[in-house]
């Protein structure tokens, strides 16, 4: 009967150490799983906010790029319209010029005439 005693004493400790152990395995499989779901909300909520982050980026960089096109354009625009302006002055001056040249000329020639006439008649 004692033996059986010891037995049955030897067989609860270990049972009470299987059951601790068990419970033990228990709370830190209930720990990794805790840890496991905590991972994998933060996984997806980084994921989400790299997707809206491109999302974003992306639509700035399409706006950015419709207002350099839109400033390139204007450049372009204002550009020919410069150069249409100095083409004109610069062609209004030319023809000043050469009338002024002209003119001046003509004065000069009437002018040689002139003394030309007045030199023959005092040579005569």
């Amino acid at each position: 009967a004692q033996g059986s005693e010891a037995q049955n004493q030897a067989l609860e400790a270990y049972k009470k150490e299987v059951v601790e152990e068990v419970s033990f395995l228990f709370r830190l499989s209930n720990e990794f799983e805790n840890h496991k779901n905590t991972t994998s909300k933060s996984l997806h909520a980084t994921s989400l906010a790299v997707h809206d982050l491109n999302t974003k980026l992306t639509q700035t960089a399409e706006v950015q790029k419709a207002s350099l096109e839109q400033t390139f354009t204007e450049i372009a625009t204002q550009t020919a319209e410069v150069q249409k302006t100095c083409t004109a002055d610069l062609e209004a001056a030319k023809t000043d010029l050469l009338q002024r040249h002209s003119t001046s000329l003509a004065a000069h020639k009437a002018e040689q005439a002139t003394a030309h006439l007045d030199l023959t008649e005092k040579l005569e």
